[in-house]
């Protein structure tokens, strides 16, 4: 039982630390370059270009502003390896679990509903892993899993 344990609490680790880097690269990549994202959302003709004016300037700024909170959460979760609060860890999970459920659901509504450009199905699938894989921690796993080798929560 304790390999078991030891092993889920590896995963765990693994989840936040690839969780991390991907968020510090996306996060970066939304913040210095927001047009790229934006070709998720808003398809672009040759006349347009990739200069902002008008409502693209509102849209870059918004992107830029997610990608700040996506460079922060790459911080939050770099952290949580080694945080011995089991509770803490926990609390982080559930909160992305939630967080990514929630973003998933408004992607695939957006996408169903029209609007979306095809490119968009990637964020709908990964935003959906990304809620699965959290979501396995906090219904599957027992509550052990969240303390970090060799330490418990009182």
């Amino acid at each position: 039982m304790r390999t078991i344990n030891t092993s889920a609490k590896f995963r765990l680790d693994t989840l936040f630390l690839v969780h991390s880097v991907v968020a510090w690269a996306s996060g970066a990549f939304a913040f210095l370059l927001p047009h790229v994202f934006e070709a998720f959302m808003v398809p672009h003709t040759d006349t347009e270009g990739w200069h902002p004016g008008g409502s693209e300037k509102i849209v870059h700024l918004v992107v830029r502003l997610y990608g700040a909170i996506i460079l922060a959460q790459g911080f939050i979760t770099w952290t949580a390896r080694s945080v011995g609060d089991g509770a803490m860890r926990k609390g982080l999970v559930q909160t992305y679990a939630l967080m990514f459920a929630l973003t998933f659901i408004a992607l695939l509504r957006a996408q169903l509903t029209g609007g979306m450009l095809a490119l968009n199905w990637l964020n709908v699938f990964m935003f959906g892993a990304l809620s699965g894989f959290y979501s396995w921690f906090v219904f599957v796993q027992p509550p052990t899993v969240y303390e970090l080798p060799g330490r418990t929560t009182a």
